[in-house]
């Protein structure tokens, strides 16, 4: 004899997030490009801002819109039906106006309306146009004493020196 599943494998899939095909975002673009840069001012906080204007491709479970909301900047998990373990690839271009090396931190912050940091990544730089890269790890459970999931992330960076950005893209998944 034969038993059938209580649940059709989409009801499976989406009660699992779609595990089996790990929900994936890669966004690319922004007002920010090779001929348009951001001139960016040393140890000031800007926002990370990525449109999609190039790229948005996705793969994700019917019940998920995004991962990245292209017009507010920011990450977000709240159709999630489970709270996951979520990693942020963030790059972009930097060119320093300095010919001597530095820092660029990103920072993610949970979007309060007070923002609250939960994470920065520091990568240093030589005194040249370089590909910056930083990988952000963290989860999105109310364990953490944040609404992170609900609440979503922005990222910001600064830089030690003063200099140009430009190229932004984000790359969200889920581990």
């Amino acid at each position: 004899m034969t038993q059938k599943l209580k649940f059709s494998v989409d009801e499976l899939n989406k009660i699992t997030d779609g595990r089996l095909h790990s929900p994936i975002q890669d966004v690319v673009g922004a007002d920010y490009s090779s001929v348009a840069k951001l001139a960016v001012s040393a140890d000031t906080e800007y926002l990370f801002e990525c449109d999609g204007s190039i790229r948005n491709f996705k793969i994700l479970p019917d019940h998920i819109t995004n991962m990245w909301n292209i017009i507010d900047s920011k990450a977000t998990f709240e159709d999630f039906l489970n709270t996951p373990e979520i990693v942020a690839n963030i790059q972009f271009k930097f060119d320093p106006t300095s010919a001597s090396g530095g820092l660029v931190s990103v920072h993610a912050y949970i979007n309060e309306p007070v923002p609250v940091l939960i994470k920065t990544v520091t990568v240093p730089f030589k005194g040249e146009e370089t590909n910056v890269q930083a990988l952000l790890t963290f989860y999105t459970g109310e364990e953490s004493g944040y609404d992170l999931k609900n609440k979503g992330v922005i990222f910001k960076f600064e830089s030690t020196l003063a200099g140009q950005y430009w190229d932004p893209k984000i790359e969200i998944y889920r581990t």
